[in-house]
């Protein structure tokens, strides 16, 4: 309804407090179709870009990629602070992962820059361009990537457990 009546800051506040109900009752499609009805400069930040990145992250659950790069895209206009910039850039280069590796890699280094040192997505963002060096087989990149990450501390077992795999993986390849 207050889509409707161009209350835009209204229906993104109602839309963004209700996510986790909407989320945990099946519903992502019609959130998802809700939070791209929202016009380019209805929403000033960081209400406009937390739409776009709720976009985002449903697209790519839904297996929409087109969707999830263009609501990405529009999450990065709005973001003025490399701390904002790093999570998208690492986002955009997971979703060119399969289709462009050189632009993934690219997202991925400009997400580098970006992300503080102690950023636990950052050991994320490392493990998965690892795993990029590796099946492209650029066997003297990946051992980098992985190495970066194994000195951070870890929030969990499984994340040291993914990184000492891609570490495993890159040495059985390699013979």
């Amino acid at each position: 309804h207050w889509q409707r009546a161009d209350h835009w800051a209204a229906a993104a506040t109602a839309l963004l407090e209700a996510r986790g109900d909407l989320v945990d009752e099946q519903q992502s499609e019609d959130l998802l179709e809700a939070l791209v009805r929202f016009p380019p400069g209805a929403l000033a930040q960081p209400q406009g870009r937390a739409v776009q990145l709720l976009a985002a992250d449903l697209a790519l659950r839904l297996g929409r990629r087109d969707a999830a790069l263009t609501a990405c895209r529009a999450a990065l206009r709005l973001s003025a602070m490399p701390a904002e910039q790093a999570p998208l850039y690492r986002r955009l280069g997971k979703l060119y992962e399969q289709r462009n590796q050189r632009h993934a890699l690219a997202y991925y280094q400009q997400a580098v820059e970006r992300f503080a040192a102690d950023d636990p997505e950052l050991i994320t963002l490392y493990k998965d361009r690892a795993w990029l060096y590796i099946l492209r087989r650029e066997w003297s990149a990946a051992p980098a990537a992985l190495e970066a990450a194994l000195p951070a501390p870890l929030d969990s077992a499984s994340a040291r457990a993914d990184i000492l795999d891609a570490l495993a993986s890159l040495h059985r390849q390699q013979g």
